[in-house]
């Protein structure tokens, strides 16, 4: 229950090691019930990476228990909490013989949008026949005309750009720039509930309730129509859910360079702390590819955003001066300072960064050029901040005084 729970959090790496910490025990034990849910959990997590196959086997696993009934109220619990095991459910064990009891727990007012996402994972004909049991035929025929839900690509670093498979949302198509905030908010949630009413606070602070929920129903359709243009307004929109009083993206159907920004660094920092390097420098190296600029910069007096902004610069220049100590270590400034120099990009006042690249420097004999990193920062310190170089950051300066020009110096990228 904790692994679920964190899942439903958004933390997938822990409770990914929770769940498979609790199989193994299961497994050993002979705990079906305990087994189940545990790969209930590790299927979800897997499904949310793109490895649906991977998924669909480890249920089918399960399937000679499954159709005992025994486990009938907790699949159905978890289905309800995680919309994309009913899909994996019904690809794994064959619609027509999954439990009907275990059907009815799902909700009538969720069946809709549980199958949607179903349909994004199993194969027409199956699908139909489970939309058929769940909703009856003549809604499942209805469903099955509308259009397959594509997944959403968004990308957060740089500025807000959503594709729907092949298409891109224009900024005309968001009608009203709040329809384009709420849904960067949503994937800012990664999954995540977000109260509705919190986002009527944000957005109309000055209004009534009643006058600041109409306003909330027109850009919630807005931001429906944007990215499912064409859909009538009553219809599901498979990308953003709003029920009991909360609002939340499909984890399944929308995937954000955030959501791949913190798998990232977690595996970067779960490789370094075990202290194998090199696979934690490819992690980091791969977030220097995905961070391309700050969180939401043209939101940039976005209060929503600003704590979040400043968090993942500071996650991308720790990644960034940790890498550069690793390379320093393999004797190997140039990468290093390459790494370190993306992050000073994005922040020019952080001390500790023109550090590693003077030692950079040194350590790649850049006399000139270790002359100009310091005069850079200790320019950057005065007038932005009122502030002298550090000691640690005179004593490099020292040693770069006492170096002799480099007979490299001329061949190496500054």
């Amino acid at each position: 229950e904790v692994s679920a729970s964190l899942l439903s959090l958004g933390d997938l790496h822990i409770a990914q090691t929770r769940a498979a910490n609790v199989r193994k025990e299961a497994l050993e034990a002979g705990a079906l019930y305990h087994l189940l849910r545990a790969d209930l959990i590790l299927a979800e997590i897997e499904v949310r990476k793109g490895q649906i196959p991977d998924a669909i086997k480890r249920i089918h696993e399960h399937q000679e228990y499954i159709l005992t009934e025994s486990s009938n109220w907790q699949i159905g619990m978890y289905i309800r909490g995680f919309p994309n095991l009913l899909g994996v459910l019904a690809s794994a064990i064959d619609p027509d013989l999954l439990p009907t009891y275990l059907l009815k727990m799902i909700l009538p007012e969720d069946a809709e949008s549980v199958l949607l996402v179903a349909r994004t994972i199993m194969e027409p004909e199956p699908w139909h026949r489970l939309a058929a049991r769940v909703v009856g035929e003549e809604r499942a025929s209805e469903m099955a005309e509308a259009p397959v839900a594509h997944p959403c690509t968004v990308r957060l670093f740089g500025g807000l750009d959503v594709q729907v498979g092949e298409r891109t949302v224009s900024e005309r198509e968001w009608k009203k720039r709040k329809a384009r905030m709420i849904f960067a908010i949503l994937c800012m949630g990664q999954g995540r509930d977000v109260p509705r009413e919190r986002l009527m606070e944000h957005l109309w602070p000055e209004m009534s309730e009643d006058r600041a929920r109409n306003n909330f129903y027109v850009v919630w359709s807005a931001m429906k129509s944007a990215l499912t243009p064409g859909a009538g307004r009553k219809q599901p929109c498979p990308y953003v859910e709003n029920t009991g009083g909360v609002c939340r993206i499909s984890r399944t159907l929308v995937h954000s360079d955030v959501d791949e920004f913190d798998r990232i660094l977690q595996e970067a920092r779960d490789a370094d702390a075990v202290g194998e390097h090199d696979r934690a420098l490819e992690q980091y190296e791969m977030l220097a590819g995905i961070y391309c600029d700050d969180l939401l910069p043209g939101d940039m007096y976005e209060d929503w955003f600003a704590e979040a902004r400043e968090r993942y610069r500071h996650a991308f220049s720790d990644s960034m001066m940790r890498a550069a100590e690793l390379l320093l270590d393999k004797d190997d400034p140039l990468r290093a300072m390459t790494l370190v120099r993306a992050a000073l990009s994005h922040d020019p006042w952080r001390e500790d960064l023109y550090q590693i690249v003077l030692r950079c420097q040194i350590d790649s004999e850049q006399r000139s050029a270790a002359v100009e990193t310091y005069m850079t920062c200790r320019s950057k310190l005065a007038e932005d901040l009122g502030l002298d170089p550090s000691s640690e950051t005179m004593r490099l300066y020292e040693q770069v005084l006492a170096m002799e020009e480099g007979p490299r110096e001329s061949d190496l990228s500054q």
